[in-house]
């Protein structure tokens, strides 16, 4: 930790008041972080903390692959006997929910969309999926919109990057809708169902594109794997 990095070159002591760190046990808030996960609220990773201290295990349901998990962390396998619940969909309060940020909102639109249609368009598009925007990574779309002022203020607004591809790359990709106004639009057979999934590296949707009056919007799944691996201290 930084403290013992501190107490080595000072000759002094460190003094650890952190409850996982003096009980060796994993701090988890530094577990989600590496984890890429993102609560809700900051009292969720408090109450899940809690009962790791407390307790000294925190039994774990994910709806991602779990490769492994650090010390005190178990999994199960039914939500009903988690006491945290790693899952990209909202859940009633009196779960403890981590989101994993493992998804890709591809999104298509017509010229000169303005920032509310997309954060309307996204608003509805979780409401009729039960997902929270924090499952988000970025956003993906066809180079062409790569100065679409309302696209890029909605990036910037939620913190997402933007992955865009020529139509030539789009082209390639297979099993999606073929939209045959962006063909004749921008010379791609789709934007947001292709462009999720190359931002993704993935062959899987979540759901296919879903249509407003001047957006498109899709979800794509990003391989996402759970490990032991924490931050260091020295790094937060």
């Amino acid at each position: 930790t930084l403290a013992h990095a501190v107490a080595a070159i000072t000759d002094g002591t460190a003094v650890i008041t952190t409850a996982s760190d003096t009980l060796g046990l994993t701090p988890l808030d530094l577990w989600a972080a590496a984890q890429h996960l993102r609560a809700a609220d900051r009292k969720i990773l408090t109450a899940a903390s809690s009962i790791l201290v407390n307790t000294g295990i925190l039994r774990i349901y994910s709806e991602v692959e779990i490769d492994t998990l650090p010390p005190g962390l178990v999994a199960v396998d039914n939500s009903d006997d988690a006491d945290l619940v790693i899952s990209s969909h909202l859940m009633g309060p009196e779960k403890l929910v981590l989101h994993p940020v493992n998804l890709v909102l591809g999104v298509g639109c017509n010229r000169n969309t303005p920032v509310n249609e997309f954060e309307e368009a996204l608003e509805e598009l979780c409401n009729t999926l039960s997902l929270s925007r924090l499952f988000i990574r970025n956003i993906s779309s066809i180079d062409a919109k790569n100065d679409e002022e309302g696209l890029l203020l909605f990036a910037k607004k939620n913190g997402w990057t933007i992955d865009f591809f020529g139509s030539d790359e789009i082209n390639m990709v297979t099993d999606v809708d073929v939209s045959y106004a962006a063909l004749k639009a921008v010379g791609a057979k789709g934007v947001a169902e292709p462009t999720a999934l190359l931002s993704a590296n993935t062959s899987t949707l979540l759901c296919r594109k879903h249509k407003w009056q001047n957006i498109t919007m899709a979800l794509a799944w990003a391989p996402f794997t759970l490990s032991a691996r924490v931050l260091d201290h020295l790094n937060t």
